[in-house]
């Protein structure tokens, strides 16, 4: 799963990686993947650098 497929609408639905999910459900999978990158300080480093969220 590729933080540059991330994209975040102003819409009910939630597109993750390509997948639309209930907001719900796009927001649990974004803390997992937030918790997964916490073990690695690194990590967060290039994820917040390489993330592209857009909002419309």
């Amino acid at each position: 799963m590729s933080t540059e497929d991330l994209r975040i609408r102003n819409t009910p639905q939630i597109s993750v990686a390509g997948l639309k999910l209930p907001h719900r459900e796009a927001v649990q999978t974004l803390l997992t993947l937030c918790q997964l990158s916490f073990k690695n300080l690194k990590n967060i480093y290039c994820v917040q650098r390489k993330s592209r969220l857009v909002l419309n």
